[in-house]
């Protein structure tokens, strides 16, 4: 499994019509059908998502189309994990399940709640490339969390008392201050929002609690059922590329980032079958064609963010990865 859930997916997708987004031809320009995504149990690959919303955004003509997108989602597009949310009691027990639910979306991301004072901080991180740096994908899951949390309160005013991207901020923010009810801070450490702590405590509308404790039951049968992904994986993944473009970053590094040792963090991905140099392997292999994909990046600074000490070495393990040289992939693909 990688990514999103393809049945919440498609929901997603055939609910943002009214933004004028052929569904149809939107598929059909990324390689995907419907009657693929329509198949129980089935996964699309972060890969696909990435060329989605990108996708999605050109034909549009929406450049903030993360941002209506969001505006647009309602909880049953999720499936079990949108109406376990949505049937929370309070805002923090919904967090809560965000949080320990996440997976039933998919394992391209995760979420962490952090309480420090009287603030609460929502952490969401993206781990698989190249949708780990889509705008519109990271823009979308902080503003669909928020934009929920105004719909089942009531509170329509209410507005996080900040908003934090990791991408450079996009010439014309006037959407992000509408929606988010603030100036969002880009080029940060992490995608989050806060909110107060009181803020916690906030009843949804109509909440049930015999239907809360029904819906939980199965969204804890369905986490149960799905293999188990590994935390260390996922937390190495998000390190990784943090810091590639300080050059390469070796297992010395990252085990103590990590507050391991290197013996337990090799152990640790030795159960899972890879070690620390397939997993970097990987990361610069997924990253390597989302910076070949930016023409205002030359050769030599993508090489350099995928923490190569030059361009030649680079261009070695693009040719090992893709058959082609780095130059000749990005004429290809212009």
């Amino acid at each position: 499994m990688s990514s999103l859930s393809s049945g919440s997916l498609l929901q997603i997708l055939l609910g943002l019509e009214p933004l004028g987004l052929d569904v149809q031809r939107l598929l059909a320009d990324v390689g995907l059908s419907e009657h693929v995504l329509r198949q129980p149990d089935s996964w699309t690959s972060a890969e696909d998502v990435d060329a989605l919303w990108n996708r999605a955004a050109e034909l549009t003509g929406d450049t903030n189309f993360g941002l209506s997108a969001a505006e647009l989602l309602r909880p049953k597009q999720l499936g079990a994990f949108g109406y376990v949310v949505a049937a929370s009691a309070s805002v923090g027990e919904a967090v809560a399940r965000l949080v320990r639910f996440k997976r039933l979306m998919g394992d391209a991301s995760q979420a962490q709640m952090r309480v420090a004072g009287n603030q609460a901080r929502y952490i969401h991180e993206t781990t698989m490339p190249p949708l780990s740096s889509n705008r519109h994908h990271a823009e979308w899951s902080a503003a669909a969390v928020i934009c929920l949390l105004r719909e089942v309160t009531g509170q329509h005013a209410w507005k996080p008392l900040d908003v934090t991207f990791c991408h450079a901020a996009p010439d014309d923010i006037s959407a992000h201050k509408r929606i988010f009810g603030c100036t969002p801070a880009f080029s940060q450490e992490q995608e989050s929002f806060a909110m107060e702590l009181s803020f916690l405590a906030s009843p949804f509308l109509g909440a049930e609690e015999v239907l809360s404790g029904i819906l939980e039951q199965h969204a804890i049968a369905q986490l149960a059922a799905m293999p188990q992904q590994s935390e260390v994986l996922q937390a190495l993944r998000v390190r990784l590329q943090r810091q590639l473009s300080g050059g390469s970053p070796t297992i010395e590094q990252l085990a103590d980032d990590m507050g391991l040792s290197v013996r337990s963090l090799q152990r640790r991905l030795e159960e899972h079958g890879v070690t620390f140099q397939t997993v970097l392997d990987e990361m610069r292999e997924r990253l390597a064609t989302v910076y070949l994909g930016n023409p205002s990046l030359a050769i030599g600074e993508a090489a350099f963010l995928l923490g190569y000490s030059d361009a030649s070495a680079f261009s070695r393990a693009f040719k090992r990865w893709y058959q082609v040289s780095p130059s000749d992939w990005r004429r290809g693909n212009a």
